[in-house]
C-alpha cells in the first residue's frame, strides 16, 4: 500500500517595502520634484528676463535718437538783440521745457502749458493730450507717457512690439509697455538721482543709499564734480553750471515686481512716501530716480514697505547689457 505524501505548495515570498524604505523613497521623490520645480522656475525667470531686456533695448533704440535730436533742435523763440548769455539762458530754459512737453514722463507734463510766455504748445503735446480722458489714472502715468512717445511721436515704431509687450495695468484705456511679469515699464526723462548707471554720473554712493537725502550737503562736491567732468551736453555754453549729463531711464521692476525707485518727490529724503512732482524748470532740484523703500508700486508687488531697498534686480537701459 502506497503512502500518500501530502503535497505542500511552495512558499511564495511576499516582497514589500518597510516603512523606513517608503519614507526614504518619498523623500527622494520630493527632493527630485523640488529640484525639477526650481529648474523650471529658473528657466521661466530667465526667459522673462530675456524678454524684458529685449523690450527695453527696443525702447532705448527709439527713445535715444529722439532725445539726442534736441542738441540741434531749433527753439520757438526770438533772441535777436539779446545779450548772448541771456539768449543762451533763455534757449536752455525753452529747450528743456520743449523736452518736457514732447517727452513727458507724467501726465502733468502733457497737460501743463509752456513755462515761458509766448511759447506755443508743440503739436506732439497736443496729440498726447487727446489721450487724456476722465478715466485716465495717474498710477502708471510714467509708463503710459512712454507708450505715447513711442506710438505717437514715432508711429511706425509700434510695429516693432508684439501684443505680449503691451498691456493696460490699471484699465484706464491708456496702454503701457509691460515686462515679462506683466508690470508696466516705467520711464523717466531725467533721473538725476539714479545711481546704477553706465550712461550718466552716479551721484549717491551705494553705501549711502537710504542714509542721505538728495539735498544733503555732503553730496554737493559730488554734484559739482559731475557737472565739471561730464557737463550737460544740451548746455554747451555752461549756463547752468551745476548741470551734468542725464540719460532717459527705462526701467522694469524685475522678478520681484518692486521698483523701489522714486518717480516723484520723496517726503523724507531717502524713504517714505512720495508727493506729486510737476516740472517747473528744476531738472536737478529733486531726487527723481533715487532708490527708496517704496515697494507697493507695481501690479505684482502690493505689500507695504519692508524696510529694505529692492531695486537691485531691476532691469533698465542704463546698464550696457540691456542695450544689446
Amino acid at each position: 500500500m502506497r503512502r500518500r505524501i501530502p503535497h505542500r505548495a511552495p512558499r511564495i515570498a511576499h516582497g514589500g517595502f518597510t516603512l523606513a524604505e517608503l519614507l526614504v523613497t518619498i523623500t527622494i521623490i520630493g527632493i527630485l520634484a523640488s529640484l525639477m520645480l526650481a529648474a523650471v522656475q529658473a528657466t521661466r525667470t530667465s526667459a522673462r528676463v530675456a524678454k524684458t531686456k529685449a523690450t527695453i533695448a527696443k525702447l532705448h533704440s527709439i527713445i535715444m535718437p529722439m532725445y539726442e535730436s534736441y542738441r540741434t533742435r531749433r527753439v520757438p523763440i526770438r533772441t535777436a538783440g539779446m545779450n548772448p548769455k541771456d539768449a543762451a539762458r533763455l534757449r536752455l530754459v525753452v529747450l528743456r521745457d520743449l523736452m518736457r512737453m514732447e517727452m513727458p514722463d507724467r501726465w502733468s507734463d502733457v497737460l501743463n502749458p509752456p513755462l515761458v510766455a509766448g511759447v506755443r504748445r508743440p503739436s506732439l503735446q497736443l496729440a498726447y493730450a487727446r489721450s487724456y480722458t476722465s478715466n485716465t489714472s495717474t498710477t502708471y502715468g510714467s509708463a503710459e507717457c512712454l507708450y505715447l512717445i513711442v506710438t505717437i511721436g514715432n508711429p511706425e515704431a509700434r510695429e516693432r512690439f508684439s501684443e505680449s509687450e503691451i498691456g493696460d495695468a490699471d484699465g484706464d484705456g491708456n496702454p503701457e509697455f509691460i515686462d515679462g511679469w506683466g508690470n508696466p515699464i516705467y520711464f523717466l526723462r531725467w533721473a538725476p538721482a539714479f545711481n546704477d548707471s553706465d550712461l550718466q554720473p552716479n551721484i549717491v554712493p551705494p553705501g549711502q543709499l537710504g542714509q542721505v537725502s538728495w539735498n544733503d550737503p555732503s553730496l554737493d562736491p559730488l554734484k559739482a564734480n559731475a557737472a565739471e567732468s561730464d557737463h550737460d551736453p544740451f548746455d554747451p555754453y555752461k549756463i547752468d553750471r551745476g548741470a551734468w549729463r542725464l540719460v532717459p531711464l527705462i526701467v522694469s521692476a524685475g522678478p520681484d515686481g518692486i521698483y523701489d525707485i522714486s518717480f516723484s518727490v520723496l517726503v523724507d529724503g531717502s524713504s517714505g512716501n512720495q508727493i506729486p512732482y510737476e516740472y517747473r524748470g528744476d531738472v536737478y532740484a529733486h531726487g527723481i530716480g533715487l532708490p527708496a523703500d517704496l515697494d507697493n508700486t507695481s501690479v505684482t508687488a502690493t505689500e507695504p514697505k519692508n524696510g529694505q531697498l529692492d531695486h537691485y534686480d531691476n532691469i533698465h537701459n542704463h546698464r550696457i547689457q540691456a542695450q544689446r
